[in-house]
């Protein structure tokens, strides 16, 4: 299994539904990976992050974080830079099965949705999301990815 895979997608009125598979031992966001993920997309620290801990920033509990919740504020943030109608844009991300249950077996499954005002938007969106968390997730890795190009290509449909 990759780092985070995209194991089925449902696109309905106004959102997508996606159950992202993770690998068990790589759950978590990592300091260095955040570190990279704010240094493409800095403006990530500053979403607002509702949860059991309360109102806060993503930037409070990006390290730490599943990747699946860092794939839901990823995916608003590629919307809102390509489109001026994604102003009022939000997510939610929770288990789909309990953790006890999956991580014996390898993996974690959570169910991340996330709204939009264009479908084609939001699926290209999640695709540059994916291309971002690998490329953190890879400290080897040379090349940045390209924000300005995804956001260009997003902003075009």
């Amino acid at each position: 299994m990759n780092i985070l895979e995209i194991q089925s997608i449902r696109v309905r009125n106004g959102a997508l539904d996606l159950e992202v598979a993770m690998a068990a031992d790589a759950l978590h966001v990592t300091d260095e990976q955040a570190r990279r993920i704010l240094e493409l997309l800095p403006n990530l620290a500053h979403h607002v992050c509702v949860n059991g801990a309360g109102d806060g920033s993503f930037g409070d509990e990006l390290v730490g974080t599943e990747l699946a919740h860092l794939l839901e504020h990823l995916i608003i943030e590629l919307q809102g830079k390509a489109s001026s109608q994604a102003d009022e844009l939000t997510g939610h991300t929770s288990w789909l099965e309990e953790l006890e249950v999956t991580a014996p077996q390898g993996y974690a499954l959570m169910r991340t949705t996330v709204t939009f005002a264009n479908d084609f938007v939001a699926l290209g969106a999640m695709n540059c999301a994916l291309e971002i968390i690998n490329w953190a997730s890879e400290p080897d890795t040379g090349d940045m990815p390209d924000v300005d190009g995804m956001i260009a290509f997003l902003a075009a449909m």
